[in-house]
């Protein structure tokens, strides 16, 4: 006896919500097993899964499976993904950090994970949607040893990000003073200037107030040693022995449109001179900067004036 049309119809839905309630299902516990590291149970799900889940499709924040487990180490993992057909060189989409797996593992220190993706064939300068590569996201977090790492590998000292910056920038960025002299070191280009308004990396070290690789300095005249605070000093001075200008002026931002194109040529003459080291340190408050810059060289125009 054929089931009335009206039944028919019933019984399909019920059918395809069954099979996508349990597809749903099986992709939440899917991407809790990525995250903690369950190998077998990845690799389970993957086999078992009907509808098949799809790899490479990222979470609700925009991470990949890949990016989760390389972030978290979880080498197993990142092995079975990558033996279920994961894309090495796929980035995160916004609004994650918008790394491939071998700049998130850089990133996070995960050097098992980095030296897997390299093994299998990863680009060691493969870029994430806003440009940044693996020794850009290890230079960053100053993870020296990974740097050496991608180094080694044919990583390219000075690429650089789709605003211009190169790993250089971000590690004096983020105080990273052991990294700025590695790379300094290397041969990075110091007097590199970036996209956005013509800024060396020396204006971001005065620009930042960076939290890493703090200093020690002598207390209260007992011997004992303290915390210093930042590496502002030592980056700064890592950048001035090595060729950096005191007084480097960055450019000058022009007036844009609302899609944000320039209202106007951005290299006419009048929109050349902008500030410098000094004048950045003490419009962000960066008083170790400013006593550094003002104490440390004789060479520093204190009157420079932004325009000219």
């Amino acid at each position: 006896m054929r089931l009335p049309s009206t039944w028919s119809s019933l019984a399909l839905l019920c059918l395809i919500l069954c099979n996508a309630g349990r597809a749903r299902a099986d992709e939440f516990a899917f991407f809790d097993a990525v995250m903690g590291g369950d190998e077998a149970g990845v690799t389970k799900l993957i086999a078992g899964a009907s509808p098949p889940i799809d790899v490479n499709y990222p979470d609700e924040n925009g991470a990949t499976p890949l990016v989760i487990a390389a972030k978290q180490g979880h080498v197993g993992v990142v092995r079975a993904l990558l033996g279920a057909g994961a894309d090495i060189e796929l980035s995160c989409d916004y609004p994650a950090q918008v790394d491939t797996p071998l700049s998130a593992a850089a990133g996070a220190g995960q050097a098992a994970v980095v030296d897997v993706l390299l093994a299998v064939g990863a680009a060691v300068d493969g870029r994430g949607k806003d440009g940044r590569t693996a020794l850009m996201a290890a230079a960053t977090k100053g993870r020296v040893e990974l740097v050496e790492l991608l180094q080694s590998k044919g990583a390219a000292l000075d690429a650089v990000k789709l605003d211009g910056t190169s790993a250089l920038f971000w590690a004096v960025h983020e105080g990273q003073a052991a990294v700025v002299l590695h790379l300094l070191a290397a041969g990075a280009d110091v007097n590199r200037r970036d996209f956005v308004d013509g800024s060396y990396p020396i204006h971001f070290a005065a620009l930042a107030r960076p939290q890493g690789d703090p200093i020690k300095e002598p207390s209260g005249g007992d011997g004992t040693e303290t915390e210093g605070g930042s590496s502002t000093r030592r980056v700064l001075g890592h950048l001035l022995t090595f060729g950096a200008d005191a007084n480097a002026r960055s450019g000058v931002v022009g007036p844009r449109l609302a899609d944000g194109r320039f209202k106007e040529d951005p290299k006419r003459e009048e929109l050349t001179g902008g500030r410098t080291p000094l004048m950045l340190a003490a419009a962000e408050g960066n008083l170790e900067a400013v006593e550094y810059l003002l104490g440390r060289l004789t060479d520093v125009d204190v009157d420079a004036v932004s325009g000219q």
